[in-house]
């Protein structure tokens, strides 16, 4: 009997809980809180978006050191990079995928 008396008093916390929570819930929405986790999709476009539009900063502003470089002779990939390099720009990897990089260099 003792059992049953707790059990039903947990029951009614567990309620009691319960409805605290949706009024706490509906009162920030009336407050116009944003309610629910992150767009995830949203995110990752919103993302991807900033990636494309940095790499393509970075390769417009790379652009005329390349062609400096171009213009003294270095051609291949690793000149190019040896010589950004050189001038304390980190080529690692910037090179290496020209779709990626929007950065074209004759010879590839």
């Amino acid at each position: 009997m003792t059992l049953h008396i707790l059990a039903a008093v947990a029951e009614h916390e567990r309620a009691m809980i319960s409805e605290r929570t949706m009024a706490a819930l509906k009162a920030a929405k009336a407050r116009g809180a944003r309610l629910g986790g992150p767009n995830i999709a949203a995110a990752r476009a919103k993302a991807a978006v900033v990636r494309t539009e940095n790499a393509r900063q970075k390769a417009e502003n790379l652009r005329p050191i390349i062609d400096q470089i171009m213009r003294s002779g270095a051609v291949s990939l690793r000149s190019i990079a040896s010589a950004l390099t050189a001038r304390g720009v980190n080529a690692i990897g910037l090179l290496c995928n020209q779709e990626r990089s929007q950065i074209p260099v004759a010879g590839c």
